[in-house]
């Protein structure tokens, strides 16, 4: 039968050492990180970062060191600490200010502080995605709140806003009212495409003077040139203090 022994040394003394402690440190030089990967996604010129909450796990009973980095530097993607200790929880904000519409990748890795460590790696994928926009009937009431997850209002930018289409027909005329007891309210009138630079056909940002509701009223709409008379209009609302 075969035998073995466990011998400890230190610079030629003696110390005790257990089998245990040298499995467990072996344990600890491999980070697990949950989930293994993070998507998302927000709306373009929206304002509230979307945050995530990651487990960190260093495979050992006591606190052990962490660390961590951008693959690629990313402005958007902002973890809570870039150093801590695990076992323990994480946020990784993702902030979508100043992104336009499109995919955002990067990634983050995650390092115990021990030779010989094995790092873990989270990758990210942020979708921008555009303005929403919702059917609106005519005639019909909407009550509706606008958000720093909204997407920016297209007339103007670094303002939530909410839009909504109908449909009108040359001569038509139309009048539209937004009430806020949140916010001084601000109403336009567009037919042009989102992503237009095309000036709006109206916009109010009060009804009557020294109020906070909007209003257009009575106003007719007109055929343009060389197109169908019947074409789409949508409205979009902001709040006055980010004007």
């Amino acid at each position: 039968m075969a035998t073995g022994a466990l011998v400890c040394a230190l610079a030629g003394l003696a110390t005790n050492c257990k089998l245990a402690d040298l499995l467990n440190a072996a344990k600890a030089a491999h980070i697990a990180v949950t989930p293994i990967s993070l998507v998302d996604s927000a709306k373009a010129g929206s304002t509230a970062p979307r945050v995530i909450s990651v487990a960190l796990d260093g495979g050992a009973t006591e606190a052990v060191q962490w660390s961590a980095h951008l693959v690629l530097g990313s402005a958007w993607l902002k973890p809570s600490a870039m150093t801590g200790t695990a076992p323990g929880n994480l946020s990784i904000a993702l902030d979508p200010n100043g992104l336009a519409i499109g995919d955002y990748q990067d990634t983050v890795v995650f390092t115990l502080v021990a030779p010989g460590a094995v790092p873990d790696s989270i990758p990210v994928l942020f979708h921008i995605t555009g303005c929403s926009v919702t059917a609106a009937v005519v005639g019909a009431t909407i009550a509706d709140a606008l958000a720093a997850s909204d997407c920016a209002a297209p007339h103007h930018t670094g303002t939530p806003a909410h839009l909504y289409r109908f449909n009108a027909a040359a001569g038509d005329s139309i009048s539209i009212k937004l009430t806020s007891s949140a916010f001084d309210a601000y109403v336009v009138l567009d037919s042009a495409p989102l992503g237009s630079s095309a000036p709006a056909l109206a916009g109010n940002d009060a009804c009557h003077a020294g109020q906070s509701d909007a209003c257009l009223r009575y106003l007719r709409i007109r055929a343009p040139a060389r197109t169908s008379s019947r074409r789409p209009a949508r409205r979009a609302a902001r709040r006055a203090a980010s004007r």
